[in-house]
């Protein structure tokens, strides 16, 4: 039998291929009742407790993983997601940032204004990528 860890990560959040979009699947879950993680699915198996405590180092782990990631790796992701939802770079970017949404309750040792200048960053490669004349031309 799968922990309750083995069987999110196996059966649920395997589905999503970015990081990008497993922290926007993550803000997903976490409802409306105080900011509390909520999946039907789970909870109904492993109790609401051990659901809230699981998925909450889940999505710590990704927040960490996504300041881990290199600027050429996310701004491939924010590309590919874009174009999969029919929208620009610019508006995949607005999705994801927010209510500022996509920081866990437990930041790990990261920030919230290392999460920020990633954003920062990738909206000047944007706005570079789609500018009439780039730098350096």
């Amino acid at each position: 039998m799968l922990s309750p860890t083995e069987d999110f990560l196996k059966n649920t959040l395997s589905v999503f291929q970015t990081i990008l979009e497993r922290l926007q699947y993550l803000r997903s879950l976490r409802g409306s009742k105080q900011g509390k993680y909520e999946h039907w699915g789970l909870s109904r198996t492993y109790g609401p407790d051990v659901v809230q405590k699981m998925i909450a180092e889940v999505h710590s782990y990704n927040f960490l993983e996504a300041l881990r990631t290199s600027l050429l790796v996310l701004w491939e992701e924010v590309q590919e997601s874009a174009r999969e939802q029919n929208m620009d770079p610019m508006q995949y970017l607005d999705l994801l940032e927010k209510d500022g949404s996509l920081l866990p309750k437990n930041l790990q040792g990261g920030s919230a204004k290392h999460l920020d200048s990633v954003f920062a960053a990738l909206r000047e490669i944007a706005r570079a990528q789609h500018s009439p004349n780039p730098p350096g031309s």
